[in-house]
């Protein structure tokens, strides 16, 4: 068994490194092309994204190992969770997924949205209506200090040709977000309760080791843009940078 598992450990070992040898050798390759990947290649690329975070989430290395070369509990418990779950981390160029907008809960309401409440925000479900793309600042933590912060930043520094794009996605209840919305004189901000996570685990945002906010840009049916473990600090400059970065890319 300590022989199988060392092997296991090779293999492991020796498909990282080529994963980042392909990972190299295509960022070489795009390097000064500012073509658009097609939808092959993009599933292509994010697919070896994906493989890369399966790899690194793997015990490879032989001090991970318990004594007699066995996986410890903890690791084989984590293994089995990953297994379990089936999904794969989402990238931008991934398909957005767009049946969860149904179940948000604004904070004008104690209802879900429903299939016409989704399709006045998806972008590409409007009928050429309004912006080409939408802005997702979500959290699955109850009551974020982080999301809070975020939300007063973006409430007085965003520019308004992009907080008119934007919503906030939150763990927390319609009336929890009403309360916090009062208490701060925030009205400027569409704010949706997603208690359920269901949202947030369709666009695979629930954190891998530990919670955070994320952000996303959505439009033309795709991912576009992420920003994973959004700081607070820096909510208004980073969102400012995906927009100007996408629609730059969108021309």
């Amino acid at each position: 068994m300590a022989k199988k598992m060392k092997n296991k450990q090779a293999e492991l070992l020796k498909k990282m490194e080529l994963a980042k040898q392909q990972a190299a050798q295509e960022t070489s390759a795009e390097v000064g092309s500012e073509a658009k990947l097609s939808d092959a290649e993009i599933k292509k690329q994010n697919d070896r994204k994906r493989f890369e975070e399966l790899l690194s989430t793997q015990p490879v290395g032989m001090s991970d190992l318990s004594a007699d070369n066995y996986l410890t509990q903890e690791q084989e418990e984590q293994d089995f969770d990953l297994r379990r779950s089936g999904q794969a981390l989402l990238f931008e160029g991934d398909p957005a997924p767009t049946e969860e907008f149904n179940g948000l809960i604004s904070t004008t309401g104690d209802k879900p949205i429903g299939e016409m409440g989704a399709k006045r925000l998806i972008p590409w479900l409007r009928d050429g209506r309004g912006s080409d793309f939408l802005i997702v600042v979500c959290d699955p933590r109850v009551k974020s200090n982080d999301l809070r912060e975020s939300i007063k930043a973006l409430s007085t520094e965003l520019p308004k040709i992009l907080l008119k794009e934007t919503i906030v996605i939150s763990a927390d209840s319609p009336a929890e977000n009403r309360r916090f919305l009062k208490k701060n004189k925030v009205t400027n901000i569409d704010m949706f309760s997603d208690e359920s996570k269901t949202w947030m685990k369709a666009y695979t945002a629930l954190g891998a080791q530990r919670l955070y906010a994320t952000m996303f840009i959505v439009a033309d049916g795709r991912i576009q843009k992420i920003a994973r473990d959004l700081d607070p600090l820096d909510a208004v400059k980073t969102i400012q940078n995906a927009a100007k970065s996408y629609q730059s890319r969108s021309l």
